[in-house]
């Protein structure tokens, strides 16, 4: 991967925090955000399927974070298997972490409610894979979802902002300043 597409990942993901944060924000009772994942990528094989997820609680460390995730077929499947992953610092509460839903038309829409812990400040990812088999043929799209917990005021009080390895966390900005370098 090079860097240009490194670089548009990382904006992305960066944006899509902001959006989140945002909407963690918003005062109790407020309705909750949802995020549509639906994007096409034209040329390139994936299962027809698409994910909206809604942050159902505020994004809070150590906190439950309830997500509801929604998944739209779109085109007539015998089986779709949900599964997903958290990052180390991220503690799911589900007892499974794989759903199974079986013959969906075309628009059928399926909902799992998910729920996981931050253990650890910074930009975290759940990713979710839904295979869908269609004509006997398993395909998979992958989708992640970022989770954005902030800075505690531990760190920024002591002023461990810049580790060994160059990284700065520039709390004020919700900004994760990384090193740049070129190979010879």
């Amino acid at each position: 991967m090079n860097i240009k597409h490194l670089l548009i990942l990382l904006t992305l993901s960066f944006l899509l925090a902001c959006s989140q944060q945002e909407a963690s924000e918003s005062a109790a009772g407020a309705i909750a955000t949802e995020y549509n994942m639906q994007s096409r990528f034209v040329g390139k094989p994936h299962a027809p399927v698409s994910m909206s997820f809604i942050l159902n609680s505020p994004v809070e460390l150590n906190q439950p974070l309830d997500i509801s995730l929604t998944f739209t077929v779109e085109q007539d499947t015998e089986i779709l298997e949900v599964e997903y992953r958290t990052d180390a610092s991220l503690r799911s509460n589900d007892v499974s972490q794989q759903y199974q839903f079986t013959r969906l038309i075309k628009g059928a829409k399926q909902q799992i409610d998910i729920s996981v812990v931050p253990q650890q400040s910074g930009l975290h990812h759940i990713n979710v894979f839904a295979s869908i088999n269609i004509d006997g043929i398993q395909q998979t799209r992958p989708f992640a979802i970022p989770v954005s917990i902030e800075g505690s005021t531990q760190l920024q009080k002591t002023g461990q902002n810049e580790p060994a390895n160059g990284m700065r966390h520039l709390p004020a900005q919700n900004v994760i300043s990384m090193p740049a370098g070129e190979s010879p």
